[in-house]
């Protein structure tokens, strides 16, 4: 506490905090630790990145990062049991998070829905959603429905969604949710992405359809990663004349995973 309390005194105007490990070891946290950083996050008005996607941050902090026009880049882990019922007091009908481009968020299924409902940022360009939970079958389809409605039309070209190790979540957990071409439609929506990738340790139960409405849907696509993981498991596997659609369609793709039958 005392650290950070002293980098707001001798850098008031610092632009970039990342809080993380060289190492990629997991960091632990306790309730002092998220109050810290989250007094350090309120305190430092002229911040262009804020990156500490292992320690959460309090409603509060979010909130008040949500009202500097400074920020381009967050990266956070969402709080559990927010509300965000101050959120448009805190912004005096400002938009949240005005000129952010990049969103990555560490967040539980039920913890995203809540904030994108609240949370609609009008500029992001990349979205990345990393569930630190199994999702239940029943908020699959919201879920997605969430993102679609969370993230602008008009500017969203990158869409990642995946998963952190979940503690004691066996492979048999991960295949109670199932995934479903219908749950991924409203993605379909965005028309200018340029990279998709989906690696949830999920069942995948998807119709060959999904993938050529998707080349359809992309043309700019450059990046298309779907399910392709050892640890995807597919229900049934599409024939490798899904791949006519993307040459047809997609002329700048580069890089192109599905698994094939």
């Amino acid at each position: 506490d005392t650290t950070l309390q002293l980098i707001v005194k001798q850098f008031p105007a610092l632009r970039e905090i990342v809080i993380g490990s060289s190492d990629n070891a997991v960091l632990g946290y306790s309730p002092a630790s998220v109050s810290s950083l989250s007094a350090l996050a309120c305190a430092l008005p002229s911040l262009t990145c804020f990156e500490s996607s292992e320690i959460p941050l309090t409603e509060n902090a979010i909130i008040t990062l949500a009202s500097l026009t400074t920020l381009r880049y967050l990266s956070i882990r969402l709080p559990e049991g927010a509300t965000w019922a101050r959120l448009p007091s805190a912004l005096r009908g400002d938009r949240p998070f005005l000129n952010i481009i990049t969103l990555d968020l560490v967040t539980t299924t039920q913890a995203y829905i809540a904030f994108s409902a609240a949370v609609k940022p009008p500029n992001i360009r990349s979205l990345c959603v990393c569930l630190s939970d199994v999702p239940p079958l029943n908020l699959i389809s919201t879920l997605f429905t969430s993102i679609r409605h969370q993230a602008p039309l008009q500017t969203l070209c990158g869409i990642r969604i995946c998963h952190t190790e979940v503690v004691g979540a066996s492979m048999e957990t991960w295949e109670t949710s199932i995934i479903r071409s219908s749950d991924l439609r409203p993605l379909l929506d965005f028309r200018h992405v340029q990279a998709f990738h989906i690696s949830l340790r999920c069942r995948y139960a998807l119709d060959e359809a999904v993938y050529a409405d998707m080349a359809k849907a992309w043309p700019d696509a450059e990046v298309l990663l779907i399910a392709e993981g050892h640890s995807c498991r597919h229900d049934r596997l599409p024939n490798i004349r899904v791949l006519v659609p993307f040459a047809i369609h997609c002329r700048y793709l580069r890089d192109l995973g599905i698994r094939f039958d």
